[in-house]
């Protein structure tokens, strides 16, 4: 009966809610597809936002730091690979000449895509510097509230490139403190070739695979008899260490058939914003949002103060 009556005063809240951050709520009902319930939250695409509004995880500042998660992943996961950093700084017009004379990847530690692949054959300082210099200008995070990225001190470095012969595969595995909820593999990943597959932690086939309506599968679904490589196996393990303690992430993994390279660790995938799957139905989100427990979230688990601490212990005891 407390917890009923609780979850009723919680969603009284949401006009609140709604008046204070008109945009981010205008912008989710557009593109998720229904009003969020950021006060009591129980949907995958509820629980994404209201981690933007509240869950201000340090840890989401290091993972939000390519640099710095390659030092989270190096305490957690010592053995997993990851490609080297050869140089870090903060204009493109300071990297060794003699970083240059080979193939490497130039990128920004913090936001999206933000990569340049330096051929010495063909690429030119100062078209590098020109992008690098949008990337730093960049306010990246800020449009759609992902807090993580706010406090990140922007850094240009210069990452080894991988000879993997055309082989690259991207392995993403979405855990939730210590357990693997789904995976998914992408070839040819970021090209007009790109095929996708959902895939359950033991590498089986996810039931998912069965939809047609997901973004990725305008551009190809991985065949149905398509074995995972063994790295799968070892991303998989690698991402239960790295998640212990941490609610909810993706943690996003490449391999080119054997060895396995850790990538980034993603807490705002697409941002938190992408169209629902319809209540009844079965996605990626609904098969989430299950084992998403708010109740080991930062907000829940760390003393707050003012109003957020009343709210935090109503939330708390609604759970």
């Amino acid at each position: 009966m407390l917890e009923n009556t609780l979850r009723f005063l919680l969603r009284g809240l949401n006009p609140l809610f709604a008046v204070h951050y008109r945009r981010q709520f205008q912008i989710f009902r557009k593109v998720v597809g229904y009003g969020p319930n950021i006060a009591f939250p129980s949907r995958y695409h509820d629980k994404m936002l209201w981690r933007k509004i509240f869950d201000h995880n340090p840890l989401f500042v290091t993972f939000c730091d390519k640099l710095a998660t390659k030092e989270y992943v190096r305490a957690r996961a010592p053995g997993i690979r990851m490609p080297a950093t050869l140089w870090v700084g903060y204009s493109a017009r300071e990297i060794p000449e003699s970083l240059l004379t080979k193939k490497v990847v130039i990128k920004c530690n913090r936001g999206c895509n933000f990569n340049y692949f330096w051929n010495p054959d063909s690429s030119h300082i100062d078209e590098v510097d020109r992008v690098t210099r949008v990337w730093m200008e960049e306010t990246y995070g800020e449009w759609n509230m992902e807090c993580g990225y706010f406090h990140v001190p922007k850094r240009i470095f210069v990452e080894e490139y991988l000879e993997t012969g055309g082989k690259l595969a991207d392995i993403n595995v979405r855990c939730a403190d210590g357990k693997a909820l789904l995976a998914s593999v992408i070839l040819h990943n970021k090209t007009d070739r790109m095929i996708f597959g959902y895939f359950n932690a033991d590498g089986s086939r996810s039931e998912l695979d069965r939809l047609t309506n997901h973004t990725f599968y305008k551009s190809g679904q991985i065949p149905v008899d398509y074995a995972v490589p063994p790295a799968f196996h070892l991303a998989v393990n690698a991402s239960l260490e790295l998640s212990r303690g941490i609610d909810y992430a993706r943690y996003d993994f490449m391999t080119d058939g054997e060895s396995l390279f850790a990538g980034e660790i993603t807490v705002y995938p697409a941002a938190g914003i992408s169209p629902a799957t319809p209540l009844g139905t079965i996605g990626s989100d609904t098969l989430v949002e299950e084992s998403w427990d708010l109740r080991s979230s930062w907000f829940l688990t760390t003393p707050q103060n003012g109003w957020r601490r009343l709210y935090a212990g109503m939330l708390r005891a609604a759970l």
